[in-house]
């Protein structure tokens, strides 16, 4: 009885949100920049802005400024210094930040999966993302009724980092902090076990749990998911392991691509019946939810306010036109800005949308975030911020990767991948900042553009790794001649990492 009430909860919730993004997406996207102007304007990150921009959508469209991380950066890092120093009276600092990103003083902030950016977590903040993600309950249960969500989740990063009064941690730690007990205990496995430090006990817990809690949904970013399974199917319990994913109905994540690799691997490893729904969002706020098709997704016009640049517009021209949610065209890409209670205004996410359909408007992200491809006996991941090459032919992992914190997410990412890859050894290679994406457009648009159907994939693999090798601080030189292994490179271990 009670599984059918909340049931019935999640089904007025999921009505609400669609007619809210379907049938008046002007009045939702006016509702929330009026809740949005009246918290920022007083705040100092609010000031950053011209003041007329808090007036009206049309002075928000053509007076705000769009901004990148950059913009931010420092008014972020003062927020954090002003609640982590020691001896801040003394320094001439206020004792807190009130002020600057909510009336209050603000002491969560999210980072990113390398620990490189820093999101201010205000409560506002934080409410918006509780209702987020009532939404995305709502809609995975619309995606498969049957269900009863006990889903199991693969999940690292759950630790929050205390500096001062300041708590600094990965987006679902912050939020599995302040939601409610009872939805915590729901958490299969437990936060405990999540949180495990040795991993090797760790990955034993999760596969006892796994076959315990015999769940219907798995949840996850698709490599790690994918990884966690891999290892489990090589383990003592393999059968047992098996016969439990064939009952997994539902596949869902947030933030990542599935390739149409992975997509095999699922469909064949858990049920013939299964259904895959992906949610769009990142650390610095929701962008939609999965439609139709895992891959098309509806705006999350509740928790954001959203502007949309041309693909090759110049952010910067004044005269560049802006537009909101209901004027975009089908068959157009946009750059996609978004605009919530954290501070960040306008915000480039680094995102293109492109739009499958107008009204109701649904659309496709072409972002490249991640890219995970099977090379015969050679793997290869590229995120933003590192990458990895697996070498099945001496069963070396070798880790790319610009500078991050040891306590990033990006370590509990390449320790699972290592285990499920049976990695002999791990090798992690320091490049400057920057590098990474600068190697990837270069092997993308060398490699992947000119070669048809990406017959050969090992190629891309080679341009990247050379490239990055090759870099300096200016520009990427000729790597046609190129060796396929690294030349230079500063080789690390992962206690040296800081």
């Amino acid at each position: 009885m009670l599984k059918q009430i909340i049931k019935r909860c999640y089904g007025l919730i999921y009505r609400h949100s669609m007619t809210a993004i379907d049938v008046n997406p002007q009045k939702t996207q006016l509702k929330f920049f009026r809740q949005w102007a009246k918290e920022m304007s007083q705040t100092s990150v609010g000031r950053l802005q011209e003041k007329a921009i808090y007036t009206d959508l049309e002075c928000f469209r053509h007076q705000v400024k769009i901004t990148d991380y950059e913009y931010y950066q420092l008014v972020f890092l003062e927020g954090i210094n002003r609640i982590a120093t020691i001896g801040m009276i003394e320094s001439g600092m206020n004792e807190n930040n009130a002020g600057m990103f909510e009336r209050q003083t603000t002491r969560y902030f999210g980072h990113s999966s390398t620990s490189k950016k820093y999101v201010p977590f205000t409560k506002k903040t934080i409410a918006t993302f509780k209702k987020y993600q009532h939404a995305v309950l709502a809609n995975l249960l619309h995606a498969l009724p049957e269900s009863n969500l006990k889903t199991f989740i693969v999940l690292g990063g759950l630790t929050i980092e205390y500096k001062g009064s300041a708590k600094l941690g990965y987006s679902s730690a912050i939020m599995m902090e302040h939601n409610t007990k009872a939805f915590r205990n729901m958490v299969n496995p437990p936060v405990a076990q999540l949180m495990q430090a040795d991993f090797a006990e760790k990955l034993r817990l999760m596969e006892k749990r796994l076959i315990e809690s015999a769940p219907d949904t798995l949840s996850g970013l698709p490599e790690l998911v994918k990884g966690l399974i891999l290892h489990l199917l090589k383990g003592p319990r393999a059968e047992e392991v098996r016969a439990t994913l064939k009952k997994v109905k539902l596949l869902c994540w947030s933030g990542n691509y599935l390739t149409a690799e992975d997509e095999a691997f699922f469909r064949q490893t858990l049920s013939a019946d299964l259904v895959i729904s992906a949610v769009c969002s990142a650390t610095e706020g929701a962008i939609g939810f999965g439609q139709e098709s895992y891959d098309i997704f509806a705006p999350a016009l509740q928790h954001n306010l959203f502007l949309f640049i041309d693909e090759n517009a110049d952010a910067s021209a004044s005269n560049t036109p802006r537009y909101f949610s209901w004027e975009l065209e089908a068959s157009r890409c946009y750059r996609l800005t978004m605009t919530n209670f954290s501070g960040l205004t306008a915000y480039l996410t680094g995102d293109i949308i492109e739009v499958v359909q107008q009204q109701p408007l649904r659309f496709k992200l072409r972002t490249p975030h991640n890219e995970y491809a099977l090379l015969k006996t050679h793997i290869n991941v590229s995120f933003t911020d590192f990458y990895l090459y697996f070498d099945g032919d001496t069963e070396r992992l070798f880790v790319y990767l610009e500078t991050a914190a040891k306590n990033s997410i990006v370590y509990a990412q390449i320790e699972l991948l290592g285990k499920a890859f049976d990695a002999r050894s791990v090798e992690f290679i320091r490049v400057e900042q920057g590098n990474i994406a600068q190697a990837a457009y270069y092997a993308a648009h060398h490699g992947l553009i000119k070669l048809k159907r990406y017959q050969d994939k090992l190629r891309p693999h080679q341009l990247f790794v050379n490239a990055l090798m090759s870099l300096d601080a200016k520009k990427i030189i000729n790597l046609n001649n190129q060796q396929t292994r690294p030349t230079k490179a500063t080789r690390i271990s992962l206690h040296e990492i800081t």
